[in-house]
C-alpha cells in the first residue's frame, strides 16, 4: 500500500509540473525511476511533494523496523512506524546488546530518528557494566566504542544512572572489574572519590586478597570470615584508606577484632586450652582499640559459650592477661580511653571471682538444677548493677521460688545479712523506673516484682507507703496494676500500724 501511494504520488507530481503534456513516456518507467524523478523535478513547496517526502519516512520506518525485527525479534512494524516513543524505546532496547553491528546499526537509528545520543550511550554502558564480568572485555568495548568521551558530557548524570542501574548490580568479589568501574567513573566524571575507591581495591588485589569490597563499605562483618592472620594486614591497611564519606564501613578495628575472636574461640576448642587461645591472640590483642579490647573481653569472659566452655579459673587468667595489655597501653600513653577499660577489667575480676567462693560452691550444692541458667545470666552480667537489678526484676516478676531468689540475692550481694539491702535497691529501682518512665507496658514486670518483694518475700521497705503512693494515680500505669498498688498500699499502712502497737505494747 506504501509503495502504490508512492507511486501514486510521484506521478501526480510529475503530471503537475508537465502541464497537458501526454503522460505516455511516464509509464514506459519503473517505479522507482517514477520516484526517483519526482524527487529531482518536483515543486518542493507543493503539498503533494509534502505528502511524497512524508510517506518516504513512513516507508522508510517500515523498512527499519523490518531490519530491527530480524536483529532484535518481536518488533511491532507498523507500531515502530507511526509511534516515536515506541522507536525510541525499541532503540534504547537494541542498544542494551553488546554486539558491535548492533551497536553501530543502534548508532545510526538513534541519529536518524533523534534518540538523544548521551541517553543511547549511557544504557549501552550499563549494559557493558552490568552484563559482562570479564574486565578486558569490558575495557576493550569500552576504548572501541568511545563510550566514556560520550557520557563525560554530562558526569553528573552519569553518576546518578549508575548509582541506580550500576553500582547495585556489581559482584563486589570481582575485584579487576571493580577497580575499572572506579577508575571509568573517575575518567567519566573526574571525581576524586571514584580514585580513591580504585586505590583502595588495588590495595586488595596486590595483596592477593579475595574479599567482597562492597560488603566491606556496607558493614556486613561476614565478609570478615574469609580474612586470615597472612591476609589480616593488607584488609586493614585498605579499610583504614576507604573514603570517610562511606558511613557504614567497616574498620581495620573490625578486622582485627574479628579475627581475635576467631582465632581464640577456634584454637580454645580444638586444643581445650583457652589461657594459652588468649596468648595466640596477643598480637592482634595489642592492635585493638580500647572499645574492641573490651568487646573482646565480653566474648570471651561473659558470653554464653564462654560461660558453659571456659572455667573460671581459666577466665580469670585470661583477665589477667588482658589487665597487663590494657596497663603497657596505658604506660606507653597509647592514644584511647584505655584507664576506663582497665577500671573495667579490674571490676570484673572480683565479679567472676565471686562465682567461685567458697559461699557461692556451698550455695551451687543444691541449687535447683532448672534455675541454673539464673547463675548463668547473674554471672554474665559482669557484676554491671544496671544488668543485675535488671535481672532480678524480671526473675521476682515471674514469681520464681523464693528460695531460689533468696540465693541468687546472696550470691549477689556475696554476704547473707544483705539480702535486704538487695530487696532494698530492687524496690528503689522499681519505683524510681514507673515514676520516671515515659510509657510503662501493661507486660512491664515491675509492678509483679513490688509485688512479690512485699507480699511473697515480706519485704518491709522504709517508708514503703508513702512511696508507693503515687503509683496508685499514675496514669500511665494500667488499671489492674494501680489497683494492685492501692491494695498494697493499705496493707503496708495495717502492717505498719500493727508493728507501731506492737511496738508500744513492748
Amino acid at each position: 500500500t506504501i509503495n502504490l501511494t508512492l507511486v501514486y504520488l510521484s506521478i501526480l507530481i510529475q503530471s503537475e509540473g508537465q502541464g497537458g503534456q501526454e503522460l505516455d513516456n511516464i509509464f514506459e518507467k519503473s517505479p522507482s525511476e517514477i520516484l526517483v524523478s519526482s524527487l529531482k523535478g518536483g515543486k518542493k513547496s507543493s503539498k503533494l511533494f509534502a505528502s511524497l517526502e512524508k510517506f518516504l519516512d513512513i516507508a522508510a520506518d517500515h523498512s527499519q523496523a523490518g531490519v530491527l525485527s530480524s536483529l532484535a525479534g518481536d518488533i511491532d512494524v507498523s507500531r515502530f512506524a507511526k509511534d516515536h516513543q515506541y522507536k525510541e524505546d525499541t532503540i534504547l532496547g537494541l542498544a542494551r546488546s553488546l554486539d558491535q553491528q548492533n551497536w553501530q546499526f543502534t548508532c545510526r537509528l538513534a541519529r536518524r530518528y533523534n534518540v538523544d545520543p548521551w541517553i543511547v550511550t549511557a544504557t549501552h554502558t550499563e549494559a557493558v557494566l552490568v552484563e559482562t564480568e570479564d574486565p578486558a572485555v569490558i575495557k576493550e568495548m569500552l576504548q572501541k566504542r568511545d563510550l566514556v568521551p560520550a557520557l563525560q558530557e554530562h558526569g553528573a548524570k552519569w553518576i546518578e544512572w549508575s548509582n541506580e542501574k550500576v553500582y547495585p548490580l556489581l559482584d563486589g568479589s570481582n575485584l579487576e572489574k571493580l577497580k575499572l568501574y572506579y577508575d571509568t567513573m573517575h575518567d567519566i566524571t573526574q571525581e576524586q572519590i571514584f580514585s580513591d575507591h580504585s586505590a583502595v581495591v588495588g590495595i586488595l588485589l596486590e595483596g592477593g586478597v579475595q574479599v567482597d569490597y562492597l560488603s566491606l563499605l556496607n558493614g556486613n562483618k561476614d565478609v570478615l570470615k574469609s580474612v586470615t592472620a597472612e591476609t589480616v594486614e593488607t584488609v586493614a591497611q585498605a579499610l583504614d584508606c576507604i573514603p570517610n564519606t562511606e558511613d557504614n564501613r567497616l574498620s581495620s578495628d573490625d578486622a582485627y577484632l574479628y579475627l581475635a575472636k576467631s582465632e581464640f574461640t577456634s584454637y580454645g576448642q580444638k586444643k581445650g586450652n583457652w589461657v594459652e587461645a588468649c596468648t595466640k591472640c596477643q598480637d592482634i590483642l595489642e592492635k585493638l582499640r580500647p572499645s574492641s579490647l573490651q568487646e573482646f573481653g565480653r566474648e570471651a569472659l561473659l558470653s554464653q559459650n564462654s560461660v558453659t566452655d571456659v572455667s573460671r579459673n581459666a577466665r580469670i587468667r585470661i583477665i589477667k592477661k588482658l589487665i597487663k595489655v590494657v596497663e603497657i597501653k596505658i604506660a606507653v600513653k597509647a592514644s584511647g580511653d584505655w584507664p576506663s577499660v582497665l577500671t573495667w577489667l579490674q571490676k570484673l575480676k572480683p565479679h567472676i571471682e565471686s562465682f567461685h567462693s567458697q559461699l557461692t560452691t556451698n550455695i551451687l550444692q543444691d541449687f535447683p538444677e532448672d534455675s541454673n541458667h539464673l547463675i548463668n545470666e547473674l554471672e554474665q552480667s559482669g557484676g554491671e548493677e544496671q544488668v543485675i537489678l535488671d535481672l532480678f526484676v524480671r526473675v521476682l516478676g515471674q514469681h520464681k521460688q523464693q528460695d531460689v531468689v533468696r540465693k541468687l540475692l546472696v550470691i549477689w550481694k556475696q554476704d547473707e545479712t544483705k539480702i535486704e539491702d538487695a530487696m532494698e535497691q530492687i524496690f528503689e529501682y522499681c519505683v524510681n523506673g514507673l515514676l520516671s518512665a515515659d510509657t510503662v507496658e501493661q507486660e512491664s514486670l515491675m509492678p509483679p516484682c513490688l509485688q512479690y518483694l512485699l507480699e511473697d518475700l515480706e519485704f518491709t521497705a522504709e517508708n514503703a507507703r508513702t512511696r508507693l503512693m503515687p503509683l496508685c494515680t499514675l496514669d500511665k500505669l494500667a488499671v489492674a496494676h494501680r489497683l494492685m498498688f492501692v491494695h498494697l498500699v493499705k496493707k503496708t499502712g495495717l502492717e505498719a500500724e500493727q508493728r507501731k502497737k506492737k511496738d508500744e505494747g513492748e
